[in-house]
């Protein structure tokens, strides 16, 4: 199963698309699913030469605002084989600003239905015409953090949690679950507060003069040409408020390049599950306590399915003063399959963060499991027991 997909839909977008395909997978998607809303040069056409190196589905479906509809078809499709399916467009890009890999910032989120990315908005940088080269190089003036054009989100969902799209930024979720941004305050709409520490969105909505003129010409997605409302008036105003500086994309332009002239992408391997376990204990063992992290971390995007790598990585979060983390990392364990394993490394958890009471409780309950209904792991579990016996 795939930690990450992303899906978009795009019409007529043959020259920036490549970038947007290159830069994600090195960002850790490790699907990409995209929509041909009817191009006249088509998109699998220009994306052939990324294929055999990037993981990328093409689905044709032209006509007028059919945006939601690509979105429903690829919850329905390619939702069940990924924990998280984002879905933003070409001209987005996606900067986690801790890490360099967006799985692993995603892993912080496990226990809620989605995560809301708020747009930072990018201008023209004074540019008439298409710049040659990367886009993330050329436009480098977005308007501040706090102008209201920022508020807006784009959406990465869990797709066992969703039940339907909204609109272009927001979806219908099951039953007490929610979207939330990267300080977990919920988000029921398209709009939020801004917030873009771990990650922001950067939106080249405008580009070029001559390329917006065309986005005009082309209408969108998510409506029909005649209902689309931007002018050339729009280009203008932007001139006078995307005017700060930003470039901190561009530090990712050389790989990007690199794959585009046909270099291999990186990606997380998935190494020998027991080896890796048993390398992040000794770090653990030998109080290499940041490396012991960052380790689990790479071990739950690698092996998610994994009961025993949320395990690892909740005791790694604990020993290293964590301990909200550390729980949540538990609970995501738990989600997966309540074991003798889990349910010990839970008890360990409490102690560390100085939750006796919970931690007692906890204990009680793996003596009654061992003692009952896995009696037959008393043996090999008898050093739990006896760790566990001050807390009963």
């Amino acid at each position: 199963m795939r930690y990450l997909t992303l899906c978009c839909i795009a019409k007529d977008e043959n020259t920036r698309i490549g970038e947007w395909a290159a830069y994600h997978a090195l960002r850790g998607a490790e699907r990409l699913v995209v929509y041909d809303n009817g191009s006249s040069v088509p998109l699998r056409n220009t994306l052939a030469p990324l294929a055999g190196r990037i993981d990328i589905v093409i689905h044709d479906m032209p006509g007028p605002a059919r945006q939601l509809a690509a979105y429903a078809h690829c919850l329905e499709s390619h939702g069940p084989d990924t924990n998280w399916l984002g879905f933003i467009d070409v001209d987005e890009f996606l900067l986690p600003r801790r890490e360099d890999d967006l799985r692993e910032m995603l892993t912080d989120f496990e226990e809620f239905a989605g995560l809301g990315v708020n747009w930072v908005m990018f201008g023209s940088a004074g540019h008439e015409t298409p710049p040659p080269g990367l886009q993330i190089e050329a436009f480098t003036q977005r308007a501040p953090y706090a102008h209201p054009t920022n508020h807006h989100i784009k959406s990465i969902v869990r797709p066992a949690y969703v039940t339907a799209p909204l609109s272009p930024h927001h979806f219908a979720y099951a039953p007490g679950r929610h979207c939330v941004n990267e300080c977990g305050f919920p988000l029921p709409g398209p709009y939020g507060p801004h917030h873009n520490a771990r990650i922001q969105l950067n939106h080249y909505f405008y580009r070029s003069r001559q390329e917006y003129a065309a986005k005009i010409e082309r209408g969108r997605g998510d409506m029909t040409t005649e209902q689309f409302r931007h002018s050339m008036a729009d280009f203008d105003r932007q001139l006078t408020y995307c005017t700060v500086g930003d470039t901190e994309i561009a530090r990712h332009a050389p790989a990007v390049r690199a794959v585009l002239e046909g270099g291999p992408v990186r990606a997380t391997e998935q190494g020998n599950f027991t080896n890796e376990c048993e390398k992040i204990a000794l770090l653990l063992a030998r109080g290499k306590l940041e490396l012991a992290e960052a380790l689990s971390r790479r071990l739950v995007v690698a092996h998610n399915a994994e009961s025993a790598a949320w395990s690892l990585r909740g005791m790694a979060l604990a020993r290293a003063g964590r301990h909200d983390e550390a729980l949540s990392a538990l609970a995501a364990s738990l989600r997966r399959e309540q074991t003798v394993e889990n349910l010990f490394a839970l008890v360990r958890v409490l102690v560390l963060a100085g939750d006796r009471d919970e931690a007692s409780r906890t204990a009680r309950y793996l003596w009654w499991r061992l003692h009952g209904v896995d009696a037959e792991l008393q043996g090999e579990c008898a050093a739990i027991l006896e760790e566990i016996k001050p807390l009963l």
